[in-house]
């Protein structure tokens, strides 16, 4: 199931009932915790918390021993006592790499909502993200009775949902273009040291685009390996060698267009940094709309996601009223 469909069946869920137990499962680096981190944003949580069970032995839910009198109390984690009140969203980080001892403990987190002598909030709601054994990331297989305690979902990378996600988070969006012309946003690899997946590339963006080619190659090997970050070197050589396309604010209509795909794409990029205001979008659009009609949609789109303020232009309503029909 892809991200957006996650959210969405998770927060439509989360509306009626917090009775549910979600475990979203995929590939590491994919956007689990992304997933459950957006529908903690859209319904507005008083504390979400991240909970990693792997970390932990079974004594630690207990809490710290305190002598008093002649019996020992047991004092929780902080952590924990938090969610003993208010409206809260517990978030169980790689539940899978827990051992069975802690997984155990987790089977009465999730069926009695107590953890030691740690009652939970009666308006507490948990998501659980987990790595599968053939990640070879130090997955284990869930405990019978903990599986039966939660609804699976498994989690599908989707490079049109991570679009969004990147627009909203300020992933460069020259990075953006490159993974839209290569089509290459996840190719998880257990045996590899680094491979691209969606949290990788979203590191890789705050690589600093100024250094020397030889290093910024090396820096993004380091996140996604050398394929990957020999395509995106390579792409972001053709950005660099463009023209200045601040020429295509004073002359939308007499600006070259090129012709060659990775080229076009990388153009569109670096044009969508350049569109600010009325004045800049409107050439910006005049000069987009001189290549393909799917390109030219693909361009405004991106605008508006970075810019929404400009779909209350004259610009963009015409635009819209003209391409109603592929635009929404």
């Amino acid at each position: 199931m892809r991200f957006s469909n996650i959210v969405d069946t998770i927060t439509k869920q989360f509306e009626s009932t917090n009775q549910v137990i979600f475990l979203i499962e995929g590939a590491p680096g994919g956007g689990k915790s992304a997933a459950a981190a957006e529908v903690g944003k859209r319904l507005g949580f008083d504390r979400v918390v991240q909970f990693f069970p792997s970390l932990r032995d079974p004594v630690d839910f207990l809490g710290t021993p305190a002598p008093t009198n002649d019996v020992t109390v047991w004092r929780p984690p902080q952590e924990i006592v938090e969610l003993s009140t208010g409206r809260n969203l517990l978030i169980v980080e790689e539940l899978s790499d827990a051992p069975v001892p802690v997984q155990n403990v987790m089977c009465g987190m999730f069926h009695d909502r107590r953890v030691g002598s740690v009652t939970l909030s009666p308006d507490t709601y948990i998501i659980a993200t987990a790595n599968r054994s053939e990640h070879k990331s130090g997955a284990n297989r869930l405990v019978t009775k903990l599986a039966g305690r939660v609804r699976r979902i498994a989690f599908t990378e989707d490079l049109g949902d991570w679009e969004n996600w990147a627009f909203d988070n300020n992933i460069d969006p020259v990075l953006i273009q490159y993974l839209r012309f290569s089509g290459k946003l996840s190719e998880f690899d257990p045996s590899a040291d680094a491979c691209p997946t969606p949290r990788n590339w979203a590191r890789v963006s705050l690589t600093p685009t100024d250094l020397d080619e030889e290093t910024f190659f090396e820096s993004v090997k380091g996140d996604v390996g050398e394929g990957a970050a020999a395509g995106y070197t390579a792409f972001r050589k053709i950005y660099n060698d463009l023209p200045d396309l601040s020429r295509v604010m004073v002359d939308p209509e007499g600006t070259v267009v090129p012709q060659k795909l990775d080229v076009a794409y990388a153009t569109l990029g670096a044009l969508t940094k350049l569109v600010t205001d009325e004045r800049t979008w409107d050439a910006g659009l005049k000069y987009a709309q001189r290549f393909t009609p799917d390109m030219t949609i693909m361009f405004v789109q991106d605008i508006t996601r970075v810019s929404p303020e400009l779909m209350t232009t004259e610009t963009f309503t015409k635009f819209a009223v003209e391409n109603q029909d592929v635009l929404f």
